[in-house]
Formats: C-alpha cells, structure tokens, sequence
C-alpha cells in the first residue's frame, strides 16, 4: 500500500522562479525574513557554523525542527554555497525522518483510525483545533514543527514533506536551488494525482510541465536536474495519456477529451522554443485529422513523442 501511495505522489505546480544570492537576515524572532541585509561574517565563523551544522545533522537522533532551527538563526551568515549545503542537507534529514513517520502512519492502525475520526476527506488537515486525541494532537503538531504535511489517498493518510518550507530561503541561494524548490513545493501543496485520478486541470498540468522544462533548459547541469526530469516525465506522460481514472481518451467511445483539448489549443502556440508544446501542436493535428478519436496513428505518435520528451 506505501508502495502504491508513494508512486501516486507527484511532487509540482507554477512556473519556475529564479532567485538570486542576496543575503537576507533574521528577524527578532530569529526567522529568516526576506529583503533584510546581513553582511556574510569572516571565513574562520562560516568554517566554525559549518563545522557545528554538520555535528548537528550527523547526530543519530536530530530531528529535521532541530535543524530548520539552526538554518533560521545562521544561513543569512554564510556564502550562497554554504546555504545550498544547509539546506540540501535538511532535505535528506528529512527524508531519513519521514521513513519514520510513515511507519508510524502505516504500522499503528490507532492513528489511522484516530485521523478518519477527526478528519473527513477533504478536511483542513492543519486545523489540530479539531483533534480532540491529545497523543495524534502531539503527533500532527511535531509533524508540523519537523516541516511535514499530512495528505490522504485510498482513504489513507500519509505524511509527505511540505516544501513550502525552503522557499523563505530562496532569496539566499542559487536559481537552480530556488526554482527547484518552487517546483517541488508545487508538489506538496497540491498533488496532481490521487487515487489513479487527475486532481488538477489539464492547464495546470501543462503550465506544471513547462516549468519543468523551462528548468531542465536553464540548469542541465544542476545537481537536482535528474529529480526534476522524472517528475517531468511523469507529466508528459499525463498530457499526452492522462491517467488510468482520468484517461485523454474515453475508454469507451475513445474520443478526446474536451477539457484536455481545450486547454491545449490555449497554450500550444505561446512559445515556439518549447519542446512539449511543440509535440502537443502536431498531437493536436494528428488528432484532427483522426476525428480527436484514438487511432492506430494517433497511439504511435503519443507513444514517439513521450519516448522524444523523456529521453
């Protein structure tokens, strides 16, 4: 069932921002607020954070809280460079730690039980004010302090990270870094697909995939460029599939859908340089001509323009 859930998670939304390597300083309460100047302090105090960053996050029992903490108070002190090593290194605290989490979600059947009794689908699932269980209250609040979020799919309810949390950083790193948060909190905020279904529009689904191109095109060379290209393989796989309850094609009359073609007729002219929108314009002729049905010819071509996008 993990399995399952996990494969149905599609991390992205909006288009990629690129943000540059201002430093911005804390605040009284020690957040790191954007547009403040700090001078980066000497190189012998950024050794000395690093050195104690990495004493922290090499720590058996750190919680991702413990380290979100220590980037709030230091990484407006630092180099751009050392900020993508914070901030990279959170995000594998993090993943280490959701592991836990998701055994605690999916081993103990009291917490399921306790999230379908105080949450229905589609519920605010933020508002603890609802949670009447003081130990799931606990949980779902060190969930948020830990910079997780709770989603649910198959009725049931899993932790995923909530990227929204890195982007208040953005201003202090480099593009790469800022635009593939930006991406990645598109994901968490709003999955694309839940139970085999689409859960956003054909448009969104189409502006997702450009800002993954656009990324792909701009930082080929960065280190997060191969987690973005399976995401955006998964969304090309969706414009030009759909998805096994959201299909392009009735399953039974296999006509195109309206919705779909609509929002691809809106956008397949808008920029010339795009790849994706290219293979969708000669997608959209190639279904004209065969009377928006699926086809012989129209399956080959989806299947080699897929093959010429995802290679």
């Amino acid at each position: 069932m993990l399995k399952k859930i996990l494969i149905m998670l599609l991390v992205t939304q909006f288009a990629v921002l690129s943000a540059g390597c201002s430093k911005s300083g804390p605040s009284p309460s020690g957040e790191v607020t954007p547009n403040q100047i700090s001078p980066i302090v000497s190189e012998e105090q950024q050794k000395q954070i690093m050195n104690d960053y990495q004493q922290l996050i090499e720590k058996p029992s750190v919680q991702p809280s413990e380290v979100r903490a220590y980037i709030d108070k230091n990484i407006a002190q630092v180099t751009s460079q050392n900020a993508v090593v914070m901030v990279n290194a959170l995000e594998q605290v993090q993943r280490k730690h959701l592991t836990k989490l998701e055994g605690e979600f999916f081993n103990d059947h009291a917490v399921q039980e306790q999230l379908q009794k105080n949450f229905a689908p589609g519920s605010d699932l933020t508002n603890l004010t609802v949670v009447k269980d003081q130990t799931l209250k606990n949980l779902l609040q060190e969930i948020k302090e830990n910079g997780y979020k709770i989603e649910i799919a198959e009725g049931m309810y899993y932790p995923i990270i909530d990227y929204s949390i890195y982007q208040k950083y953005d201003s202090m790193l480099p593009g790469d870094i800022a635009a593939y948060h930006n991406l990645m909190a598109a994901e968490s905020n709003k999955a694309a697909a839940k139970d085999a279904a689409l859960v956003i529009g054909w448009n969104e689904v189409i502006q997702r995939a450009l800002a993954q191109e656009k990324f792909l095109s701009q930082y080929g060379n960065s280190p997060k460029a191969a987690e973005v290209k399976e995401l955006y393989k998964r969304y090309v796989f969706f414009s030009f599939y759909g998805a096994n309850n959201t299909p392009l094609f009735d399953y039974e009359t296999k006509t195109f859908n309206s919705e779909a073609k609509s929002a691809y007729e809106q956008v397949v002219g808008l920029d010339t340089s795009s790849n994706l929108l290219t293979q969708l314009k000669s997608y959209l002729a190639v279904l004209a001509n065969n009377h928006y049905k699926l086809t012989d010819e129209v399956n080959q071509f989806r299947k080699a323009a897929t093959d010429h996008l995802t290679k």
